[in-house]
């Protein structure tokens, strides 16, 4: 069997450098969720509510705030899409680095398929850790990969 050509170049290093920092999001986002799901339940009704990091409750179905509910069950839901997200993108782009996907430049397309879900991300939930930082790192790494070329 023919084994694959694997050069190591500035832009692979950039490119490893890049994958690990993303599969460290992608866990973080996982391990550790900003909020805490609530199944508030009753005789007539059940609820979904969520705690915001000061505290107070929103209803998850209309997005009005409400006072503090007698007897809630905590539920803590771990979101797999970051972790999902991360892996998919991380496994594509090590391939890309590996030569396996080829021509390089599909590294490029997948950084700015990056760019659009961590800027998506950004505009939903407006915190820096870690979409804002991805974001930016994004940039700066596609920018690197096409500087370098």
């Amino acid at each position: 069997m023919r084994g694959l050509e694997y050069e190591v170049t500035t832009s692979v290093i950039i490119l490893w450098v890049y994958i690990v920092v993303l599969m460290a999001s992608g866990l973080m986002g996982f391990f550790k969720p900003k909020s805490v799901t609530l199944l508030v339940t009753d005789k007539s009704k059940a609820t979904l509510w969520r705690v915001n990091e000061d505290g107070t409750l929103v209803e998850i179905a209309d997005g009005k705030t409400q006072g503090t509910p007698i007897k809630p069950e905590y539920l803590v839901v771990k979101t797999t899409i970051s972790l999902a997200t991360s892996a998919i993108y991380g496994v594509l782009l090590a391939l890309c680095a590996l030569g396996v996907i080829k021509p390089f430049y599909i590294a490029d397309i997948l950084l700015v398929l990056l760019l659009v879900v961590f800027g998506g991300r950004v505009a939903v939930c407006k915190r820096f850790m870690p979409s804002v930082l991805m974001l930016g790192l994004s940039a700066v790494v596609l920018a690197a990969l096409l500087l370098l070329r």
